[in-house]
């Protein structure tokens, strides 16, 4: 979704390029731009699931039948929250999300300001 953004974006683009924003700064742009929306979202994220897990810690997931409790070990699952994957997870997907971005960056950033100018939206 990061590549098909960027490749919509072109006529953006090649405006700035046109009006003289460097290669290195549009690069720039694009990767800020993958990292802020991963961490805002990832941070949502982990809300989110903080808020789910403390309920499911003390209500707990009940066991549908005698084999899933089996694998539970009992009529019913309380799941614990352990922080270091709270706190390493959204360090983690904003890094793979900024090293996913970066042919997406480097696309935006070598676009010719004539022809992306010149392109239908």
């Amino acid at each position: 979704s990061i590549i098909v953004g960027t490749l919509n974006r072109t006529k953006e683009i090649g405006t700035m390029r046109a009006i003289g924003a460097q290669k290195s700064f549009v690069l720039g742009l694009f990767l800020a731009e993958t990292a802020i929306t991963s961490i805002l979202g990832s941070l949502l994220g982990a809300v989110f699931a903080l808020l789910l897990l403390a309920f499911l810690g003390r209500v707990g997931i009940p066991a549908p039948n005698d084999v899933v409790s089996f694998f539970f070990s009992g009529p019913r699952l309380y799941p614990k929250l352990h922080w270091s994957i709270m706190l390493s997870t959204p360090l983690v997907i904003s890094i793979v999300a900024t090293l996913a971005s970066i042919y997406a960056a480097r696309h935006a950033a070598h676009v010719n300001p004539a022809e992306a100018m010149q392109e239908k939206e």
